[in-house]
């Protein structure tokens, strides 16, 4: 904030308030019988990097574009799609250069597999009761 636009009333006004704190931080140091450290004063601006030294990425307004072409043209693929009558296949994702893996097709599982797979489960929970058993 720029004092310099201050008028004398708001100069005054902002020496009271000063005075006003430090006197309840007197108080503050007494009651605690210590003293006690002012809060660290909030800057307003916002810093140019982050704190943790990466530099953040500003979106040109080639990159904004481009964006918004794809997004309508997802768009019109959907609304296409939505008048026909049918779900609109998802554009491929990519993430990290690589394209998307294709969703694997469900095995089938024949019958007679599924009765022996029964049978064998069975079994072995035949073997476990027996072990109870035993114990008991």
């Amino acid at each position: 904030m720029d004092i310099t636009n201050l008028t004398a009333t708001q100069l005054r006004a902002a020496a009271d308030l000063q005075e006003k704190i430090l006197g309840l931080q007197d108080q503050l140091n007494q009651l605690l019988g210590g003293e006690v450290s002012a809060p660290a004063q909030v800057s307003s601006e916002t810093p140019e990097t982050p704190t943790d030294g990466r530099r953040k990425r500003k979106m040109t307004e080639a990159w904004r574009k481009a964006l918004a072409r794809a997004h309508a043209a997802r768009r019109a693929k959907a609304k296409a799609a939505k008048k026909a009558g049918v779900k609109a296949e998802a554009a491929p994702a990519v993430s990290s250069g690589r394209a998307a893996k294709q969703p694997r097709a469900k095995k089938q599982v024949s019958e007679a597999k599924l009765k022996a797979l029964a049978k064998a489960r069975e079994a072995r929970w035949a073997k476990v009761r027996a072990v109870r058993k035993a114990k008991a």
